[in-house]
């Protein structure tokens, strides 16, 4: 009988986390389809206003943030934090 509670515990708890990830699945994917979508909706707009030098700025922007999310993904702070941490846990003398 405990193994019987047990495993209903646990196919419950699954079956929540199941859930829970499909649910978040979903809105990734949803955020991701309205990502692309607007950009085809909005380059008929911005292609009417826009000269080619405001296409070579903008492009650029796009390449610099591609460029800083890149070096974000590399958690650069957690590196920086771990080394001022030992810096301080280890005290010089003069």
């Amino acid at each position: 009988m405990l193994y019987a509670t047990c495993r209903l515990k646990y196919s419950i708890a699954l079956m929540a986390t199941l859930k829970k990830v499909t649910a978040n699945t979903l809105l990734y994917s949803f955020s991701q389809m309205l990502q692309r979508g607007s950009s085809v909706i909005f380059f008929p707009i911005f292609s009417s206003y826009l000269s080619k030098t405001d296409y070579g700025i903008q492009s650029i922007s796009n390449y610099l943030s591609i460029y800083c999310a890149v070096l974000a993904g590399f958690e650069l702070n957690r590196a920086v934090s771990r080394l001022i941490y030992e810096e301080e846990a280890s005290p010089t003398f003069i």
